[in-house]
């Protein structure tokens, strides 16, 4: 997992094929997404600002979390993506966090109240992590307590 920046464009490649190519000539790009065009530097993605607002085609800049592996859940769509092989979350709305006993059978339970909400898992170093919407996180650490299982947070802003 690593954050990288997708650069939001009022176009997408089909639409101003130039300004996509003037971009990456520029920049190190990973990948493009619909009218997004997704690169690992957070300096890159301040000249693709300067070019695109040049071309009068910038939208905004959002950090996202990209992942090799993932598992999706239903809500998934609309907190990320899929481009070039890779996962993409939009990491300004995510928390996520693991169980510290993972062997409790209660974890199995608490998942299924939490389905409804959850986006997506991941393995990181060997423990299960689970993603949700941040405004979820009452809701998760309610859950845990009801069914007494240690939740732990992951820090995003380390990544």
């Amino acid at each position: 997992m690593q954050t990288v920046y997708a650069v939001e464009l009022k176009h997408t490649a089909s639409e101003f094929p130039e300004l996509f190519d003037l971009l990456r000539e520029y920049t190190d790009s990973s990948a493009v997404y619909r009218n997004f065009m997704i690169i690992s530097d957070r300096n890159e993605s301040d000249i693709c600002k300067q070019i695109s607002m040049a071309a009068q085609s910038f939208s905004g800049i959002h950090s996202l979390l990209k992942f090799a592996k993932m598992k999706k859940e239903a809500l998934f769509t609309d907190y990320g993506f899929e481009a070039d092989g890779f996962t993409f979350l939009f990491k300004e709305s995510l928390t996520a966090f693991c169980f510290i006993d993972r062997a409790k059978e209660d974890t199995e339970m608490a998942l299924l109240e939490m389905d409804e909400f959850l986006i997506a898992s991941c393995i990181l170093d060997g423990q299960e992590f689970f993603f949700a919407e941040s405004s979820q996180t009452e809701l998760i650490l309610g859950l845990c307590r009801a069914y007494d299982i240690e939740v732990s947070f992951l820090n995003l802003d380390k990544y």
